[in-house]
């Protein structure tokens, strides 16, 4: 009787990848984004920037590592970041010439690793890329960046793009892991690397976990659990030692579950997780987001189950994918992994925020649907034409219009902090020469030798004089004369503190809000200082920036 293809041994199944299958795809994930790069050096006057503040307050995190220091200040401790590894990764490349684009480097390294990672994966499954011609893989490279919002990440500067990488190293190597029985010391590296990037990309960890014990490795997952709590516990130990929380000050601010369980009271909090847990799955499913992972997890759990082939042995609970060949427990380990990951964001994370939080899931999904879908999939690419790859090409970009939208929003983000953010920077940093107090921390840290002073943040539990009491204060401590209050913050500014000027982006889409930055003397001796650098400042704007003084 001959053999199926499942029964065959894996390492004499599965086809070589080939180096032109993997120069096409990274070619066609990395081509989009390098358009919007140019797009924002054009919109910028020959200069480039990011379209938020993280990666600035990244970039100056790894100034201070270097240094060997841990905040945003010399010498004050602080943990603004909301990943543990990444500021340390960055510090790697700080020496290296690239400025500002330190952190977009690494990001479209990273989308590029994650284009040769999904190609890994479906050549350990069997699927043979190299019968594809490589104009079709890049244009469905291409359509993927766009439709899953890989050029936003690479824009964002920020770890969401390496967090893909490394969800889809964790899937490669689990996928590995169940045809060959064993585990790699990469992909073990990898699993206790994920929440030092991203704390919810510990599901991921957590689902490959799983895995093992339903192979029955249990010492293999114990060993793994213990590496990663005694690497987290590391780090815990560290912030308490500097006296700041165990979790970044990003990760309470905006985390609605963790900001949560960080300021309950114990006896208060299983109720008030429970209520909080419903709450922010439901507004996450309320976005375009949760509903590409639900529908996700719908097909793979789906395809699993189709796709299962009879069992060789009893079922055990103590190894319940035993007796299942290489490729079915591939496909239920993927399809597991898929899952628990997905319901976990879906749960306990974040679909709110410019779309980029989710990305890693959704890249999740695909890799687990070529696991599971291994045999359509040798099939489609096997025979695939110029009509095919344009129905993929189209899948990506209609399925994904929401998110391949956010690449040009991208760009317009990016020329207006350009026109604000960079601006200021450069007014505190070359003009000004001196501490100054914000709103929100970002482009003002990186490359700023003098103190920047956080406003104290609003709160409805806090009453406005109390919060005014304590800017004044802060502000007379460090001796600072000048306050940077960015519009729409809320804060509640001194009613001793005089504006003085206030900077905008001249060029906004229709219908957006030009929200600006307004300067602030903090006393009356401080104007005439403040007026005579921006005198010498004025000349010195580009044309995207209107800086208005005011009387």
């Amino acid at each position: 009787m001959p053999r199926t293809p499942s029964a065959i041994p894996w390492s004499a199944a599965a086809p070589r990848t080939g180096i032109g299958p993997l120069l096409a795809v990274t070619l066609g994930v990395t081509l989009p984004s390098l358009v919007a790069v140019i797009l924002v050096i054009i919109g910028n006057g020959g200069e480039f920037s990011y379209g938020m503040d993280g990666p600035y307050i990244h970039m100056a995190m790894a100034d201070q590592i270097r240094q060997g220091s841990y905040g945003l200040n010399p010498g004050e401790p602080a943990s603004p970041s909301s990943s543990i590894l990444y500021p340390f990764l960055l510090a790697l490349l700080t020496p290296l010439p690239f400025g500002a684009a330190t952190s977009l480097i690494f990001c479209l390294a990273a989308n590029a690793g994650s284009a040769v990672l999904l190609c890994l994966i479906a050549t350990e499954c069997g699927i043979r890329l190299r019968a594809v011609a490589p104009a079709y893989l890049a244009l469905m490279a291409a359509a993927m960046s766009l439709g899953l919002n890989l050029v936003g990440l690479a824009m964002g500067g920020l770890e969401h793009a390496p967090q893909v990488t490394f969800s889809l190293a964790a899937l490669l190597g689990l996928v590995r892991f169940c045809h060959r029985g064993r585990a790699d010391a990469w992909w073990i590296a990898t699993l206790v690397l994920l929440p030092l990037l991203r704390f919810e990309t510990g599901s991921v960890t957590l689902g490959c976990m799983l895995a093992m014990v339903a192979l029955g490795r249990w010492r293999l997952a114990t060993m793994t659990l213990g590496l990663t709590i005694l690497v987290l516990g590391g780090f815990f130990a560290t912030m308490h030692a500097l006296g700041l929380p165990a979790l970044p000050q990003s990760v309470l601010d905006r985390s609605m579950v963790a900001g949560t369980g960080a300021h309950t009271d114990w006896r208060r909090l299983p109720g008030r997780l429970i209520w909080i847990l419903y709450t922010n799955s439901r507004v996450n499913l309320l976005s375009h987001g949760g509903a590409h992972i639900l529908l996700g997890l719908l097909v793979t759990a789906w395809g699993t189950v189709v796709g299962l082939g009879p069992r060789n042995a009893t079922f055990r609970w103590t190894q319940p994918l035993a007796g299942f060949d290489a490729r079915d427990r591939a496909r239920i380990a993927a399809a597991l992994l898929f899952a628990c990951a997905g319901l976990a964001h879906v749960l306990a994370g974040s679909l709110v925020s410019i779309s980029r939080y989710e990305i890693y899931v959704i890249v999740l999904g695909l890799g687990a649907m070529l696991v599971v879908f291994d045999r359509p999939a040798e099939t489609l690419f096997g025979h695939l034409g110029a009509w095919t790859c344009a129905a993929i090409c189209a899948s990506f970009l209609l399925g994904g219009a929401g998110y391949a939208l956010r690449s040009i929003d991208a760009v317009k983000s990016a020329q207006a902090l350009h026109a604000t953010d960079d601006q200021m920077a450069r007014f505190v940093t070359e003009y000004w020469r001196g501490p100054v107090m914000v709103t929100r921390w970002g482009r003002i840290n990186w490359h700023n030798p003098n103190v920047v002073a956080p406003m104290p943040p609003p709160s409805v539990a806090v009453p406005d004089a109390v919060q005014i009491a304590q800017a004044e204060t802060e502000a007379a401590r460090r001796g600072i004369g000048l306050a940077l209050l960015f519009d729409g913050g809320g804060t509640v500014e001194p009613p001793a503190w005089r504006p003085v000027a206030r900077l905008s982006a001249r060029r906004i889409g229709a219908g957006e809000t030009n929200f600006g930055i307004t300067l602030y003397a903090v006393t009356e001796a401080d104007i005439p200082r403040i007026r005579a650098a921006l005198r010498d400042f004025a000349p010195t704007v580009p044309p995207i920036t209107m800086l208005e003084m005011l009387p």
